[in-house]
């Protein structure tokens, strides 16, 4: 099992390092931190992330449209990652129709 964690590891790693603006040094000790993470950690912060993402993206959605709903605001974020058929037919079926036209 040692080596199949080893691997992930590894891949996790690799991925981080696709971007190149960081600092060597920097990018060891980040390397060495997610060694030793835990896999609920690692989602844990994997959760994290992507929460503070849809809180920067409904700031802008907010400013972008300063009369919507909640509800729209939620469906607007939503329509930003799913396909986009899906996405039609969920904002057709919320009420949203002109959400719908939006999508390309």
């Amino acid at each position: 099992m040692g080596a199949r964690r080893s691997s992930r590891v590894a891949t996790v790693v690799s991925l981080a390092r696709h971007f190149d603006d960081t600092n060597p040094d920097a990018q060891a000790i980040l390397d060495a931190r997610f060694r030793v993470m835990t896999a609920q950690k690692r989602v844990q912060r994997a959760l994290a992330l992507s929460e503070a993402s849809d809180r920067f993206a409904l700031v802008k959605l907010r400013a972008d449209h300063p009369c919507a709903s909640p509800e729209e605001l939620r469906l607007r974020l939503a329509l930003r990652t799913l396909p986009v058929l899906l996405g039609r037919a969920l904002a057709s079926r919320r009420g949203y129709p002109e959400l719908a036209d939006e999508l390309s």
